[in-house]
């Protein structure tokens, strides 16, 4: 055996064309990009030495042959086989399982739904046919949106066929309620199958059904004597997809759910962590749908419930985990348009960034509803009443203002060009959670300066979901008046760009959306078609790419 170096762990497409090959499970990012097959990679053990037990024996036959003369027989020596270039690929069940848990489940359980999936699929798919079937459509949809392998979707929407028929068997031969976890799992993977292949109203409209199909299903859980850690899990992850659907949607939340939400806590040692944030939205569903329905007509009360809720999130924030905190970073002038007001900000994943915002926009969403809340106050209040209402104006505007510039900062991050900026970093930046009163004048006044804009040097191409999450971000900031000039500019920027990126046909879908929406008198945001919600393709886009 000869040692022969270290070899290229390249697959094979990459190692043909001398490309740098990023390793990734189940395909290599050079070969998603470019929509060819991506062969695998090499045991790199089977490569380093080579057998040339056969050179050895010819050439010690040539100097047996020439030191003796003769023509004695040699013993026949069988010629190694070379299995250096075969790769196996991977059989499209274990794709799809495989794909499946690297992207939507990923190595941190607790930031993630289905974090408990894993041991859970390993110890019951066996069993049942229908927690095989929808997790095999759903992680060959997803393979399929992400390497744009249309092929894949027949396979994949037979398995999803094939999962509805064992759905319905089990539930009709269920009599004691025992062994509804697997078919629970199994519906609210036909729901997220559902967002990846439809999007638009169709989609929204399977995923209402599988929701209200899960909630039923989850009722009947609930009459098992003994419930598992695993079913406590399970109900998060329905409630949690109730309440985001019911928010996208402009929905109200369903007399179901709150029976099923006061189950939940028992044995949940560590809940994922935007499970405390989700909370906190179904009381921001609760209070848009009483205003829609004119149960609160008073514009104090509605302003007190508001600042209660921000307060609420606010605190969330301050007490998110070490792994969900972000670094600031100030730059120099040389970054350019690369960034706003000179600074921007690395998180560890994009589900954080994509966390981040979401507390972000929403605590932005209430303090415009307290500000036209304010503007109803301000035709009948006395004048005492006036200057408090107009400090509570200050406030949230420099609030709105304030969270705008943080959800700019996140852009580099979601469009992938954040670590481009390390040359131009200068030093971290003192973090402080909200403006003061007494500072708000002055830090905000630095936003009337405009910027230098130098040439764009070559970017990466961002990631789908970070791509739509923020496009729709700063769409939201842009129909924000109060923003500064400089900032509505730099943001225009950056939406040229993200639209130079995007898909042209999810792009097209997320515009005419965004078309039909604005907002309402009292804050909110209004859609004139509640299935086509803006931020339901951003939900669908998080499901294509969520890491």
């Amino acid at each position: 055996m000869v040692y022969r170096g270290k070899p290229s762990t390249a697959c094979g497409p990459c190692r043909e064309r001398r490309s740098k090959c990023d390793r990734a499970v189940p395909a290599c990012g050079q070969c998603i990009k470019a929509k060819r097959i991506c062969s695998g990679y090499r045991n790199i053990a089977d490569l380093i030495f080579f057998d040339e037990s056969q050179q050895v024996a010819n050439k010690s036959k040539s100097l047996g042959s020439t030191s003796t003369g003769s023509s004695s027989a040699t013993p026949f020596m069988p010629v190694p086989v070379r299995l250096t270039e075969f790769v196996l690929h991977q059989p499209l069940d274990d794709l799809a399982v495989n794909f499946f848990m690297f992207n939507y489940v990923g190595n941190d359980p607790t930031s993630s739904q289905f974090g408990y999936l894993p041991d859970f699929y390993s110890h019951n798919s066996f069993y049942s046919s229908e927690l095989q079937q929808s997790l095999k459509a759903v992680g060959i949809a997803g393979y399929a949106k992400m390497t744009q392998r249309a092929d894949l979707m027949y396979p994949a929407m037979k398995s999803y066929s094939s999962a509805i028929r064992h759905i319905n068997s089990a539930l009709s031969s269920a009599s004691d309620y025992t062994g509804l976890e697997a078919t629970l799992v199994s519906v609210m993977l036909l729901a997220m199958y559902e967002v990846l292949t439809v999007p638009g109203r169709r989609g929204l409209e399977n995923l209402t059904k599988h929701l209200k199909g899960a909630i039923s299903i989850a009722s009947l859980c609930l009459k098992q004597r003994k419930q598992t850690d695993i079913t406590q899990k399970l109900f998060g992850t329905v409630v949690q997809t109730v309440i985001m659907n019911s928010w996208i949607q402009n929905m109200p939340l369903p007399r179901e759910f709150f029976a099923l939400k006061s189950q939940l806590g028992r044995g949940m040692t560590t809940p994922p962590i935007h499970a405390g944030f989700l909370d906190i939205v179904a009381e921001l569903v609760q209070l848009r749908s009483s205003l829609s329905n004119r149960s609160v007509t008073s514009p104090s009360a509605t302003i007190s419930k508001a600042l209660v809720l921000d307060d609420r999130l606010k605190q969330f924030a301050e007490a998110m985990p070490q792994r969900g905190r972000f670094e600031d970073f100030s730059v120099s002038e040389e970054a350019g348009q690369l960034v706003y007001n000179g600074h921007y900000h690395v998180y560890p994943r994009r589900f954080t960034a994509h966390l981040w915002n979401n507390i972000r926009s929403c605590r932005m969403r209430l303090h415009r509803v307290i500000l036209a809340q304010c503007r109803i106050l301000e035709s009948s209040a006395s004048p005492m009443e006036r200057a408090s209402i107009a400090r509570q104006q200050f406030e949230s505007k420099a609030m709105v203002l304030y969270l705008a510039r943080e959800i700019c900062a996140s852009v580099p991050e979601l469009c992938d060009y954040s670590e481009q900026l390390a040359s131009f970093s200068t030093r971290k930046r003192k973090k402080f959670d909200q403006p003061s009163a007494a500072r708000s004048d002055q830090h905000y006044q630095s936003a009337e300066i405009p910027q230098a804009v130098p040439a764009l040097p070559a970017l990466g191409v961002p990631k789908p979901a970070s791509l739509y999450h923020i496009y729709y971000q700063l769409q939201t900031l842009l129909s924000i008046p109060l923003l500064p000039v400089d900032m509505k500019e730099w943001i225009q920027g950056r939406i040229s760009f993200v639209e130079a990126n995007a898909d042209p046909e999810n792009l097209e879908l997320l515009k005419a959306m965004l078309r039909r929406s604005k907002e309402r008198p009292d804050g909110w945001l209004m859609v004139f078609d509640r299935h086509q919600s803006v931020s339901g393709v951003v939900l669908y886009t998080v499901f294509i790419d969520p890491k």
